[in-house]
């Protein structure tokens, strides 16, 4: 048997029991979570607390019709998928829906096959654009790694000679002690050429810091 694709959740909007209860039984197999609700009041108010992936929902309806309720879900998100069920005494509610950019109108009485199609159409595609999602993050995770690569590479480079400097004033600085040698000007020197590299490393460190910020900011905006 052919496995259906599903998604997390759908909310299913529909005053009339019976056609609620069948469709239910058909919109089970393609969610993990099926919210059923009797009007656009409350189909609004799962939406907004549940968020589901799928909206299927009837126009008319007592309290909020389908377009109003769906106006008002595309304002919390104006890329949700949305199908509505309709009659054809409905038909001066189509220019409302076709301005919503709803994702598709399914007639009643309702053919199963034609829903099913439609949600696998749907589904299918919000598992491209998750998928799209994913390569685009590790893209950036990746580009981001051989930035900081590339950049660790750099700052390796650049301190070989100041740690060399620094190294060799604390060897001078040990040999005139161990040789009873040590006098203020020479430890001054020492003292001053450590402090010198010291500031160079440092400030390495927060040219890098700037480079990754940036980084991070340029991407995150692309």
């Amino acid at each position: 048997m052919l496995k259906l694709p599903k998604v997390k959740s759908i909310l299913y909007v529909e005053d009339e029991k019976a056609i609620q209860e069948e469709l239910a039984e058909v919109l089970e197999n393609f969610c993990d979570t099926l919210y059923l609700a009797d009007d656009g009041s409350i189909g609004l108010e799962y939406y907004k607390k549940y968020k589901p992936d799928i909206v299927v929902s009837d126009i008319k309806m007592p309290n909020m019709d389908g377009i109003e309720m769906s106006k008002l879900i595309k304002k919390e998100d104006k890329d949700v998928h949305i199908v509505f069920t309709t009659a054809f005494s409905d038909m001066e509610f189509f220019q409302a829906a076709i301005e919503l950019q709803v994702d598709g109108y399914i007639l009643k009485p309702i053919s199963l096959d034609a829903l099913e199609k439609k949600l696998i159409s749907i589904i299918n595609g919000i598992d491209l654009e998750r998928e799209i999602l994913e390569k685009e993050q590790m893209l950036f995770q990746t580009s981001k790694l051989a930035a900081m690569g590339e950049m660790i590479g750099n700052i390796a480079h650049q301190w070989k000679q100041p740690l060399s400097t620094i190294s060799m004033s604390v060897n001078n600085l040990k040999a005139d002690i161990s040789l009873n040698k040590l006098n203020p000007d020479s430890t001054l020197e020492y003292a001053n050429s450590v402090e010198s590299q010291v500031k160079y490393l440092s400030r390495t460190i927060d040219e890098f810091r700037s480079f990754l910020n940036h980084t991070v900011l340029t991407k995150s905006t692309m």
